[in-house]
Parts: structure tokens; sequence; C-alpha cells
């Protein structure tokens, strides 16, 4: 643990407790949606960029349903690469730990007199009810997962307890503040693309293979996080090597950061043209659009299976078994796409045969090609 982290934590406590002195919780008994004036919702989600697609059907829902209302979102350095630019959102504020920028930037974000402040950060944080608190002013709050802060907010919705839904299926539940039953909710949110990412995305798939071609393009992301959640380099081998085989048409797409590109490098140069390394240089937005061209793609637990699935490509997930998280994050809509380590703490027990059984069953269990999106669907 670096040794400013206590410290840091010691400062926020201590600055939680000052903080609650001067801002108790507002004497609102419901949030009444406005129709007729304009309203201002802040969204916090000062996370990675995962947590900010799993956020996204929520904004989108909330934007459909009241569409004189306004968005904002405190996001971090992590996720504003997905934030910036983002029309749902009429200012995207970054929370940063720089003391003097962040004590201007919540003096601006407080000027805003937000009706109703949603903080989406899951389980107790001090950062996050910090910044409730003091960016929230005289608005109504919602948290989600609270306990010990629970009394902070003035609506509270459990996402682990007593139920083993989806993230974002839980995230919806907050609509019923709103008076909209979350079952009316499109739960598949895409980011937003500009025309030069659009276009980026159509060039590499007409590179990859000509116009009428029926290749089915399966996409292997083997980049995570952290390196407990990587494969080893010989199951990425074996792994294409089965998948060329599945059928003649098949092409493969191999995504990663750019710590990992030695990598795919390796793994590309041992096949020939049906395998092939995402362009370097791109933007999430930019990786974002090819993704949305794939019939299928393989990932660890990382954000492009929640990106993929925000565009309904189908995907076969590579999981740790820590906390069950997998019951929360996995691919959302399919039955099938799950591949679970034994491990808590890593994934390189997941054998190449478990692997490519999940996408035999994934794809046997599509529905054909979607009009929408020429794709498979699940």
């Amino acid at each position: 643990m670096p040794v400013f982290k206590p410290l840091e934590r010691l400062f926020k406590s201590i600055l939680l407790e000052i903080v609650s002195l001067f801002a108790g919780k507002p004497e609102i008994p419901v949030f009444s949606p406005d129709r007729h004036n304009k309203q201002n919702i802040l969204i916090i989600r000062p996370e990675k960029i995962g947590d900010i697609f799993v956020s996204l059907p929520l904004v989108d829902a909330l934007k459909h349903n009241f569409p004189e209302m306004s968005f904002y979102i405190i996001g971090s350095n992590d996720n504003r690469v997905i934030l910036d630019g983002d029309p749902r959102f009429d200012n995207v504020y970054i929370y940063s730990k720089r003391f003097p920028n962040v004590l201007s930037e919540l003096k601006i974000i407080r000027s805003r007199k937000f009706d109703c402040v949603i903080d989406l950060v899951c389980d107790d944080s001090v950062t996050s009810l910090l910044l409730t608190l003091i960016s929230g002013g005289n608005g109504y709050r919602i948290g989600m997962g609270k306990q010990k802060y629970a009394k902070h907010y003035h609506e509270n919705y459990q996402y682990r307890t007593d139920n083993d839904a989806h993230i974002i299926d839980n995230t919806l539940k907050i609509l019923k503040t709103f008076g909209v039953d979350p079952e009316s909710a499109n739960r598949y949110s895409p980011p937003y693309l500009s025309e030069a990412s659009k276009n980026i995305g159509e060039k590499f798939i007409v590179d990859l293979h000509p116009a009428g071609s029926d290749a089915e393009i399966f996409g292997i992301n083997i980049s995570a996080g952290a390196d407990n959640r990587k494969w080893t380099e010989d199951k990425y081998k074996a792994l294409i090597n089965e998948l060329l085989e599945i059928n003649d048409n098949t092409e493969i797409v191999i995504i990663c950061t750019p710590a990992d590109r030695d990598l795919g490098k390796r793994l590309s140069g041992q096949f020939g043209k049906r395998v092939n390394l995402i362009p370097p240089k791109l933007s999430i937005r930019d990786a974002s659009a090819v993704i949305s061209k794939l019939s299928l793609l393989v990932s660890p637990d990382t954000s492009l299976i929640h990106i993929a699935r925000s565009f309904r490509v189908p995907i076969v997930g590579l999981y740790c078994s820590f906390m069950e998280n997998h019951r929360l994050w996995y691919p959302y809509g399919q039955k099938n796409g799950v591949v679970l380590s034994e491990s808590e703490s890593d994934i390189r027990d997941i054998t190449v045969e478990s692997v490519i059984g999940e996408i035999k069953t994934v794809l046997a269990k599509a529905d054909g090609v979607s009009s929408q999106t020429g794709r498979i669907s699940i």
C-alpha cells in the first residue's frame, strides 16, 4: 500500500465529519419530477470505464422519460475518455485528488444547485459521499448499496442484498424514484461515437475482407487491468487455432492495449491473413466502433465486455470466482457466455477447451442475424 494512502483515508474521514456537521440531510419526503420546469440531475461515478457503461441505461431512460431535465456527471481521469463530448451530459466534471483543483471544481458544481444527486458508487465510499454532500446542496440524494452511510441519503437501493440480478438491472431500480417502471427501460446503451470513430470501425472491417463477404469476425481481447485477469500466450495461440477451424470463413481480430501490443504481434504473426491485430493508437471510442462490428468477442472481465454488449455483440467472458462478481457483471442479456475460474485470484486455470465449448454454446443459441445490426443476436 502506498505510504500516503492511510493519510489520505484519515484526511477524508476527518473532512467527512466536518462536512456532515454542515450538510445535514434536507427534509424532502419524496423526489417530484417536474415536467414543466427544468431540473438539474447530477450523477456521481468517479470510477472506471466499465462502471460508466452499466450506468448509461439509467441515464438514457431518464432522458427518454424527462427530456426537459439536464444531466451532469462527476467522472474520473480513468473514465473521462468515454465521457468527454457525450451529448447525454450537459457537463462532465472530473474528480481529481489534487486538493486545490477539487475545491475549485466542487465550488462550481455546488453552484448548479442540483435538484437530485445520484451516487452510483456501489457500497460505502467516503469519496462519493463527500462529493454527494458537498455538491448536492439541498437536493434529493439517492445512493446505491450503502450500508454505514445510508443515513445520509433519502433513498438507498441495494444491489447485492437478497438478489443476484445484473448490476444494470439493479441500477435501473432507481427509476422507481422518478415514477418510471424499470422494466420499460432499454438495457443496451452504446457509447457516443463521433462520425470519425464510426468511419474507423467501418474502414477496418472493409479492409479486413471484401464487400459481400460472409466471414464471421471474432474478436479476442488479450488485455486486462491486472495480470491476474490475463490468460497465457500459449492458451491464446491454441484458442486462435481452434477458432480458425470452426469455419473457413472465420477471421480474428486481436484487441489489446499498447502494453500488450508485442504479445498481439507475436500471436498475429504466427497465422496468415485471417488473424489481424487491431490498429495502434486507437481511442477507446475508435476501438468501440471496431468492436461493434464483431460477430463475437472473447475477453477477460474488463470494460470491453460491457462495451460489446451495449452493441449486442455476443460475449464469452473469462471470470475469476472472487465474491461471485460474475453474477453481477456477466455479459448482459446472455444466459450463457461465462467461463468461471476455480480461483478467486486469477483466470489462468481456465482451459482452452472450456472456452471453445462456451463459444459453441453461445453460437448455437443464436437466433440468427439481427435485422438491425446484421450480426448474430442471442
